[in-house]
């Protein structure tokens, strides 16, 4: 599959495109307009771009897709389908089907992160949301939980 995608290049914005191939183990090769291509590999496209990525992210290139979101990260579903899904996470919020996106889609370029600030936002992010008993004393989780139980009884 080939896919457009804008890239920030010395704060300019430049067209650049994606090739993915589907397989095991899955692939991602980036393309720059001078033809110049960066490549990755990984168990799903999620980690095969982070991989693609990390070249680009030493010379200050910030690829704009919703999978270099600082926020993103495939589940553990997305990811055995191929992680082509990922979620926005929040740290307020759990995610659901409304943070679930196309990882080669676009993005505002305010969003995106490099590979090591991704990863260090998904280490945070996984210490934090395990089940304590003071994510009861959040009235935003109170509140997002009702809305949920009333939006299921359609």
């Amino acid at each position: 599959m080939r896919e457009n995608v804008t890239a920030q290049v010395s704060g300019r914005p430049e067209d650049w495109t994606i090739d993915a191939s589907v397989g095991s183990p899955w692939s991602v090769v980036i393309t720059a307009p001078s033809g110049e291509r960066f490549e990755g590999a990984g168990i799903d496209l999620f980690q095969a771009l982070k991989a693609a990525r990390l070249p680009l992210d030493e010379r200050g290139i910030l690829l704009c897709c919703n999978g270099a979101r600082i926020n993103a990260h495939p589940s553990g579903l997305t990811s055995s389908q191929g992680g082509d899904m990922v979620y926005l996470n929040h740290r307020w919020r759990p995610a659901g089907r409304r943070d679930l996106r196309y990882v080669f889609g676009p993005a505002p370029a305010r969003k995106i992160a490099t590979v090591a600030e991704q990863d260090r936002f998904w280490e945070e992010f996984a210490d934090t949301t395990g089940i304590s008993w003071t994510m009861y004393l959040n009235p935003v989780r109170w509140f997002y939980l009702a809305a949920q139980s009333l939006r299921g009884r359609k």
